[in-house]
C-alpha cells in the first residue's frame, strides 16, 4: 500500500489505497443505424364484476384482450361481485440500439457513433474524408453532409446527450458515445449534383469515406492535449499526424456511399427522384411527421413497353390485346417504362404511421414513383378500407382500359359508410358514400401529385354532387379513377 507523507510536517505519514488512474479514450468510430424496440411495464389491477358483464366485456372496458382477464374463483360461471384480475401492459417507453453498417445509400439517414472512455461531457469534432479515390470530394478531402438540416463538413456531437429528452429506457447505455444523426447527401443543389455525377463516374459506383475525430487539437471544441488522450484508430496516412485518430482508413473498413436505390418519401408531399435507368430494386422509406423513418419494403424494378395512346377500335400497326373479354389496341411509345408489382394486401402500423390497402385486382402493377406518391397518400390518413381496383398489368398496357398504360391511371373503390361492406355502387346507395373521408382521400392524391379524378354524379337529398376535382364518367358508379395525364410528383 502506498505512503503519503505530508509537506508541512514530515514525520506525519498516512497510507492509502492503491490510486487508480482512468485513462481516456476514444475507442471506436463507427456509422450505424438506429434500432427500436418498445417496452412495456405490467400491472394487475382487480375488477369488482356487476350484473350482466362477461370477462370480454370487463376485457373490452380495460382495452385488453380476453386472455388477459383471470378468475379467481373456481365457480362454474362468473358472479356478480367477483373479483377478476385484469393484467394490462403500458407502453414504458423504447429501448434503442445502434446496429454499425458498412455501406449506405445516397439521401439515407445513418448515425456518427464514437465510443469513449471517461469523455462525458466534451464536445467532438467529427469529420468525414474521402478514402481511396476522388469520388464526392478530393482524395483525403472533407466531404459535406447534413446535419440539423444543414449542409456541414465539421460535425459536432457532446458525448453522453444523445437522447436526453426521448422517453429512452436505457439512456445509461450512451453515457460514454457521442451520438449524431446525419443524412447522406448534401442540401445544396450543386453539390448534391457533383455527389451524383461522382458517384456515377466511379467504376464501382460507390465511395470509400473514413472518419476523423477530434477532441484534442486547436481546431477542436475541447481544451484537451494529444498527450492526454488515447485514440484507437489510426495514423494519418497523408499528413503529418503522430496521432491515432483516424477510423475506417484502412483496407476492408471503409464506409461505402453508393448511387441510391430507394425513393424516400415525405409527409409533407414529396419524394426524391431516383434515376430508374438501369435500376433492378428500389426501396421505399417513408418520412413522418417527427423525421422518423419508416421502411415500406424492396421491391424488383421490372421493364414493359411504353404507350402512348389506347383505343376500344381497331388501329393498323397497334398492338392488339384481349383482357376481361374484351379486345383493345394500344399504339407504341419510344423505349420502356419502369413498374413495380404492388404486394398486396398492405397492411402497416408502426410508431403512429398507418398504411392500408385491400386487393381487389389482377392489375398489380405501378411506376415506382406513382407508387412512392400513392403509399404517402395512404399514409395521410391511415385509413384502413381504402381498397385496391388495379393500375396496370405486367405489359404496360393496363388491359381492358384504355387509361391505365405505363402505371400511372388507376382506380380505387369508393369509402363507405359500413365498412364491413366493400361493395359501393354510389348511383343505387348514394347515402352510403363516405363523402367526409373520400374527399380527404382525394386531398392526400392531390398533394403527392394526383390533380385530377374521374368519378360519377349522383344525388343527395335531391341535390347533384360530385367529388371535389373529379369529372363524370360513366362506369365510375363504383370506382373513383386516378388520372394519368395531370400526375406530376412533388420532388424535394
Amino acid at each position: 500500500m502506498p505512503t503519503v507523507q505530508l509537506v508541512e510536517d514530515p514525520s506525519v505519514k498516512a497510507s492509502c489505497a492503491p490510486l487508480r488512474t482512468l485513462q481516456q479514450e476514444v475507442s471506436k468510430a463507427y456509422f450505424a443505424t438506429r434500432k427500436e424496440k418498445v417496452t412495456y411495464k405490467t400491472t394487475v389491477v382487480e375488477h369488482t364484476t356487476k350484473k350482466g358483464q362477461t370477462l370480454g366485456k370487463i376485457a373490452k372496458e380495460h382495452g385488453v384482450k380476453s386472455k388477459d382477464v383471470k378468475r379467481t374463483k373456481t365457480t362454474k360461471y362468473l358472479q356478480v361481485g367477483e373479483i377478476v384480475e385484469v393484467t394490462k401492459k403500458e407502453k414504458q417507453g423504447i429501448e434503442v440500439t445502434f446496429e454499425k453498417v458498412d455501406e449506405a445509400s445516397m439521401g439515407s439517414t445513418v448515425y456518427i457513433v464514437v465510443e469513449t472512455l471517461h469523455l462525458q461531457g466534451e464536445k467532438v469534432l467529427i469529420n468525414i474524408k474521402q478514402g481511396e479515390e476522388d469520388v464526392l470530394a478530393k482524395k483525403d478531402g472533407l466531404v459535406t453532409v447534413q446535419q440539423d438540416d444543414k449542409d456541414e463538413t465539421k460535425i459536432t456531437a457532446t458525448i453522453g446527450d444523445y437522447c436526453e429528452e426521448e422517453e429512452i429506457t436505457n439512456k445509461d447505455d450512451f453515457i460514454d458515445w457521442a451520438i449524431v444523426k446525419i443524412k447522406l447527401s448534401p442540401k445544396d443543389a450543386t453539390k448534391n449534383k457533383e455527389w451524383k455525377d461522382g458517384l456515377e463516374c466511379a467504376g464501382t459506383k460507390k465511395a470509400s469515406l473514413y472518419l476523423l475525430i477530434d477532441v484534442h487539437s486547436e481546431n477542436s471544441l475541447s481544451d484537451f492535449k494529444s498527450a492526454y488522450l488515447l485514440y484507437k484508430g489510426f495514423k494519418g496516412a497523408t499528413d503529418d499526424s503522430v496521432i491515432a485518430n483516424h477510423f475506417l482508413n484502412e483496407d476492408g473498413a471503409w464506409f461505402t456511399v453508393k448511387q441510391s436505390e430507394t425513393i424516400h418519401i415525405y409527409h409533407t408531399g414529396e419524394i426524391t427522384e431516383l434515376d430508374l435507368k438501369n435500376t433492378k430494386k428500389v426501396s421505399y422509406v417513408y418520412h413522418d411527421k417527427d423525421d422518423k423513418e419508416h421502411d415500406l419494403g424492396v421491391f424488383d424494378v421490372i421493364e414493359a413497353d411504353k404507350w402512348k395512346k389506347c383505343s376500344k377500335t381497331e388501329k393498323t400497326g397497334w398492338k392488339k390485346v384481349i383482357a376481361g373479354g374484351k379486345t383493345r389496341w394500344y399504339q407504341y411509345d419510344e423505349g420502356k417504362t419502369p413498374l413495380v408489382k404492388v404486394k398486396l394486401p398492405i397492411s402497416y402500423n408502426k410508431d403512429g404511421v398507418e398504411i392500408y390497402l385491400k386487393d381487389n385486382t389482377t392489375r398489380e402493377y405501378m411506376n415506382p414513383e406513382s407508387y412512392a406518391c400513392f403509399l404517402g397518400a395512404l399514409a395521410e390518413n391511415g385509413y384502413d378500407d381504402v381498397t385496391f381496383n388495379g393500375f396496370t398489368s405486367k405489359d404496360g398496357t393496363g388491359a381492358p382500359s384504355v387509361t391505365h398504360y405505363n402505371g400511372i391511371a388507376g382506380d380505387l373503390r369508393y369509402l363507405r359508410k359500413d365498412k364491413k361492406i366493400s361493395s359501393l355502387h354510389i348511383d343505387t346507395d348514394p347515402d352510403e358514400l363516405d363523402i367526409v373521408r373520400q374527399e380527404k382521400l382525394i386531398d392526400a392524391l392531390v398533394k403527392f401529385g394526383w390533380n385530377s379524378f374521374l368519378s360519377f354524379n349522383i344525388t343527395i337529398d335531391k341535390k347533384a354532387f360530385i367529388l371535389k376535382k373529379s369529372t363524370h364518367m360513366s362506369h365510375h358508379h363504383h370506382h373513383l379513377h386516378l388520372n394519368k395525364g395531370d400526375f406530376s410528383a412533388n420532388y424535394k
